[in-house]
C-alpha cells in the first residue's frame, strides 16, 4: 500500500470523525433544548393550573362562578332555534330538532337556552304506555332553571306553541307569558344573582296565582 493512499486514508478517517463528533455534539444540543422546552411547558401548564384553581376559588367564595358560567352560556346560544316535537319536522330552518324532554334539556345544559323554542306538548308514551314528559315540562324546567340562574333565558327569547293539544298548548303558553311578564316586574339585581333565587320562586307563585284566571 502507498504512503499516498495510507495519507488519503487517514485524512478522510480524521474528516469522518470530526463529522460525526459535530453531529453528536449538535443531536445533544438539540435533545437539551428540547428537554427544557418540555419542561418550561410542563412549568407553565402547572403554574396556568395553579391560576385557574385561585380564580375558582376566588369565584367560588364571591359567588360569582355561576355568573361566569352563564356569560359563557349565552355567548355559545348565541341565536340558537330549538324545535320540540316527538313526529313532527319543521318546514323552516333549525339549529336543534329533538325529540324528547331529556334530549331538549341535554341540548340546553350544553348550549344553553336557545332563542327562540318551538314547542310540543304531548311528547309519546314509553314501552309501558306511560306519558313520557311533555313541553309544558320542558318549559318548567326553563322556567326553574332561570329562576335558579342555572340557565338564563336570552334577553331576546322568543317563542311558539305549534302543539294540537289545546289544553296542553294554553298550560305552556300561561306559564311562559305569566313568567316573562313576572320577571319584567323584578329588580335587574334579582334577574342576574342567585342568592335571591328563593325570594323569586315565592313571588312567582304568588303572581301566577293572581295571573290564574287570565288563563281559565
Amino acid at each position: 500500500m502507498s504512503s499516498e493512499l495510507i495519507t488519503h486514508l487517514i485524512i478522510d478517517a480524521v474528516i469522518t470523525f470530526i463529522v460525526l463528533y459535530y453531529i453528536k455534539k449538535h443531536i445533544r444540543k438539540t435533545e437539551e433544548f428540547y428537554d427544557k422546552s418540555r419542561i418550561e411547558w410542563e412549568r407553565r401548564q402547572e403554574i396556568d393550573k395553579r391560576l385557574e384553581q385561585k380564580l375558582n376559588d376566588y369565584l367560588s367564595k364571591s359567588g360569582l362562578e355561576n355568573k361566569k358560567r352563564l356569560l359563557f352560556m349565552r355567548k355559545e346560544a348565541k341565536l340558537m332555534k330549538m324545535y320540540l316535537d316527538d313526529l313532527r319536522t319543521p318546514t323552516e330552518e333549525f339549529d336543534f330538532i329533538v325529540r324528547n324532554y331529556e334530549e331538549a334539556v341535554s341540548i340546553i345544559k350544553k348550549h344553553g337556552i336557545p332563542n327562540f323554542i318551538s314547542f310540543d306538548h304531548d311528547l309519546g308514551e314509553d314501552e309501558d304506555t306511560n306519558l313520557l314528559k311533555s313541553g309544558y315540562d320542558l318549559a318548567k324546567w326553563i322556567v326553574d332553571s332561570d329562576l335558579n340562574n342555572t340557565y338564563k333565558l336570552p334577553s331576546d327569547f322568543k317563542y311558539k306553541v305549534h302543539s294540537q293539544n289545546p289544553v296542553g298548548k294554553k298550560n305552556i303558553l300561561g306559564l311562559l307569558e305569566g313568567y316573562l311578564k313576572f320577571k319584567n316586574t323584578l329588580p335587574e339585581q334579582s334577574k342576574t344573582t342567585s342568592k335571591n333565587s328563593d325570594d323569586n320562586k315565592s313571588l312567582m307563585t304568588h303572581y301566577l296565582a293572581n295571573m290564574s284566571n287570565t288563563y281559565d
